[in-house]
């Protein structure tokens, strides 16, 4: 259950990076260009944290304390940059 969930995570934050690309490709704003790099941020950091748990790793307080503050920045930094993508591209 965890290593699918894992791995949905990662494809799912992929997916968001793949947008936010071509978001910036049309746009030329860095904006979105920063906004994909922070989607990258958790990716790289579950990837370390899952590279240094060992079998006692079945209770990780870093999700507790740091998995809200990922999906406030990541939440904030993505609505800000679609509302700035269809300002600046007129639609």
């Amino acid at each position: 259950m965890f290593i699918t969930t894992y791995y949905a995570f990662i494809f799912a934050t992929i997916g968001f990076v793949v947008f936010f690309q071509v978001l910036f490709i049309r746009s030329r704003r860095y904006v979105q260009l920063v906004c994909s790099v922070i989607w990258l941020l958790p990716v790289t950091y579950e990837i370390w944290a899952i590279g240094r748990c060992r079998a006692d790793c079945s209770a990780r307080i870093d999700l507790i304390l740091v998995f809200p503050a990922e999906v406030f920045v990541l939440t904030g930094a993505s609505i800000y940059s679609w509302v700035l993508y269809k300002r600046y591209m007129g639609s």
